[in-house]
């Protein structure tokens, strides 16, 4: 892929869901003044960011405001950036801002290492957000991941609309 991109300026971050619940494609959704990128990634990433997030977000002054970061699917799915592998976080207080690194998920060796030829491939993408922009994305990501499957109250797991075989009944 090999997308270096910087984008100190931000006016949406945020989280959706494309799909029926249990076949659902989750994206975050960087919107800038050079247009939208869209960056795949799985449901337990968007839960832990968001997770994470928060708990950032708990040590540092809250934001007058959380605007609502409303999330607009990619034209297709062909129009991910890249699929996520690594996301990292931090606060930048000289400016104020929350800078967010995504990496572009890429095959390893069998010793669990990136090969030099496709580590130089790699998309990576920085991300300058506000406190404000982080908070919406916190809520944006809690309803897309709630908005699935419900769960099994004895096992925990996914149920589908015609129930599931719970591990626990047997």
């Amino acid at each position: 892929m090999s997308a270096n991109i910087e984008l100190p300026e931000v006016s949406t971050f945020t989280a959706g869901a494309v799909g029926r619940p249990g076949q659902r494609t989750f994206y975050l959704q960087v919107v800038a003044v050079s247009g939208s990128l869209w960056f795949k990634l799985e449901k337990q990433q968007v839960s832990a960011l968001g997770e994470h997030l928060r708990r950032m977000m708990a040590d540092l002054p809250q934001p007058v405001v959380a605007p609502d970061a409303p999330f607009s699917a990619p034209p297709s799915a062909e129009d991910a950036t890249f699929v996520i592998g690594v996301m990292g976080a931090g606060y930048e207080a000289d400016r104020d801002r929350v800078v967010m690194l995504l990496e572009e998920l890429v095959p390893v060796d069998e010793e669990g290492e990136i090969e030099p030829e496709t580590a130089a491939d790699q998309g990576r993408v920085r991300l300058h957000l506000t406190r404000d922009q982080v908070m919406a994305f916190v809520a944006a990501a809690e309803a897309a991941v709630a908005n699935g499957r419900p769960s099994c109250r004895w096992c925990g797991f996914p149920m589908d609309p015609d129930g599931h075989h719970c591990p626990r009944m047997n």
